[in-house]
């Protein structure tokens, strides 16, 4: 092959590799480049994203100091309920980084329509384009509720049906009317504001302001504080959750966690119930319960804390509870333990009886319904109710500590305090949480 070929192929293979060597230069650079430009945005949003969590943090702060402060204003301020409206936000105040502001909210929407309704202080930090929002709950903590002066409170007419008696070593109080049926009669004192009529073997005060009954705040405190039961934990015997032969206290839980205050809540989510022959030492709080829920059997039931609810039902419930003792032997259950003791005696053998009756503060939102069933079911404390079956008797025995020292939920007007495990993150407008990106 001649020598001038062989050079132009050369020449040719070294253009071709120069060719390849150019672009593959030019690539690799901007590879390099890429990666840079890769580096520094992640750099960048790394950059950002701590900038924002320190944002958070101090909003955070801030929204803390907001409480105090909207706190600091209803507590300066007698005719707060009227000097502020609900949910409408503070005018923001310059504080260190960022804002600060504050509002009230009353879960029925109104500040002013009642001095017993508890109160959210929101308090919102900003810092840039974070927000951060917490609230506490405020309760009244003022006089106690009217209705806690009676051994029985009904907001409405009590109509004591044929062979019942209603019995009371203090007085029965009515919103409406009070009358007896055939053979029925009530024993003691006698307050209504209306009229008071039939077989009543006590004083009668007629036309007397009716009592003030709890408000849409009564529940608000041991919702805070009480630790739910969840319903599976609870035996379901023919579509009925059955509470029986058991101990429930701040010591025991048969169903779940423990509560230091034993308060001890049950969303029913409208099905029945039924509390039976057991020995309960706390607050039993029933939501939604079916109106065919009851109480039966033999009960020995004590609030844990002295002044505190024994019993809250949002809705109806059925008393059928009896008088007789909740014996031990008879239902082969201990029903004072080492951890339970009653009194200051505890024990493990079955040989133990104690007097059936509720012993507290009971509260119905909805009816009190004693069925007909001849039986005699007994309160000491304060029962009060929206309406009244009175089909069957019963015994309220009056207990002056209810009212002395009122329980949370069940007084009205200032001083407002703060409700214990109340605080929460709230969420509002214009809210950016840095921690989604992080």
């Amino acid at each position: 092959m001649p020598i001038h070929h062989i050079h132009r192929r050369h020449c040719t293979d070294i253009q071709q590799r120069g060719g390849y060597l150019y672009v593959s230069v030019l690539l690799t650079s901007l590879a390099v480049s890429t990666m840079g430009l890769v580096a520094l945005s992640a750099s960048a949003l790394r950059l950002r994203n701590a900038m924002d969590a320190n944002d958070f943090a101090v909003a955070q702060v801030l929204a803390k100091s907001a409480v105090e402060y909207g706190i600091q204003q209803v507590h300066g301020d007698n005719s707060w309920r009227t000097t502020f409206v609900h949910d409408i936000e503070s005018q923001p105040m310059t504080l260190g980084q960022g804002t600060i502001a504050w509002k009230l909210v009353d879960d029925d929407g109104n500040l002013a329509d009642d001095d017993s309704d508890s109160v959210r202080v929101v308090g919102i930090g900003r810092v840039g384009t974070v927000t951060v929002a917490e609230s506490v709950r405020l309760l009244a903590s003022g006089e106690p509720l009217a209705c806690l002066g009676s051994a029985f409170t009904c907001a409405g007419d009590i109509n004591v049906k044929s062979a019942v008696q209603l019995m009371t070593n203090q007085q029965i109080s009515s919103g409406g009317n009070i009358s007896t049926g055939f053979l029925s009669s009530i024993q003691g004192n006698v307050e209504a504001a209306g009229t008071a009529s039939g077989s009543i073997q006590g004083n009668i005060a007629q036309n007397v302001p009716a009592r003030r009954m709890p408000g849409s705040s009564a529940f608000d405190y041991y919702l805070d504080n009480g630790t739910h039961i969840p319903l599976e934990a609870i035996p379901n015997v023919s579509g009925i959750l059955l509470i029986d032969r058991q101990v429930l206290s701040p010591q025991v839980n048969p169903y779940g966690e423990l509560n230091r205050e034993g308060i001890y809540i049950i969303n029913c989510a409208g099905q029945q119930i039924c509390i039976k022959n057991s020995r309960i030492l706390g607050t039993l709080v029933l939501l939604n319960p079916a109106s065919n829920s009851a109480l039966e059997g033999a009960l020995r039931w004590d609030a844990a804390v002295a002044n505190y609810p024994a019993l809250l039902v949002q809705g109806s419930l059925q008393i059928k509870f009896v008088a007789s003792a909740l014996s031990e032997s008879s239902l082969s259950t201990n029903f004072n333990p080492s951890s339970v003791p009653y009194g200051e005696q505890a024990d493990s053998d079955l040989l133990g009886t104690y007097p059936s009756e509720i012993n507290g503060l009971v509260y119905f939102s909805g009816q009190l319904d004693a069925p007909q069933d001849h039986i005699e079911s007994p309160f000491r404390g304060v029962t009060v109710c929206q309406s009244i079956n009175a089909s069957s008797s019963a015994r309220f025995n009056y207990r002056p500590l209810l009212f002395e020292f009122p329980a949370p939920g069940f007084s009205s007007g200032n001083p407002m305090v703060i409700c214990p495990r109340s605080r929460r993150r709230e969420t509002v407008a214009n809210t950016m949480d840095p921690n989604a990106a992080l």
